[in-house]
């Protein structure tokens, strides 16, 4: 009976070691996929010469797919001055199984 018990514990122990660590994939998931995203963003603001249309644009889009966008351009459009922007993209990191939701945020300057 002593070894039932112990592998009913062994069994439970393992699920909830497989569980956790499917919960913290996910959360991984949501760091890859904003990462890839403000890549994408930073690629099509610089291609469009920092164009405030497409930069409103991305804000746009960025709100639909769950995430917050600030774009802060810097500089003018002058010889021999160069122009970059600020972006900010905010997402929600979360770990489902146990509760725990936290925005964070990735910085980038193109």
């Amino acid at each position: 009976m002593d070894v039932i018990g112990k592998v009913l514990v062994g069994c439970i122990a393992a699920i909830l070691l497989v569980m956790s660590g499917a919960s913290v994939t996910m959360g991984n998931t949501d760091e890859v996929a904003a990462n890839q995203y403000i890549d994408s963003v930073a690629k099509i603001i610089v291609e469009s010469n920092y164009n405030s249309e497409i930069i409103a644009d991305c804000i746009d889009k960025a709100e639909e797919s769950g995430y917050t966008l600030s774009v802060q351009v810097h500089g003018t459009v002058a010889p021999g001055v160069k122009q970059y922007a600020e972006i900010e993209l905010i997402y929600s990191y979360s770990l489902k199984l146990f509760g725990f939701s936290k925005d964070k945020t990735i910085s980038k300057i193109v």
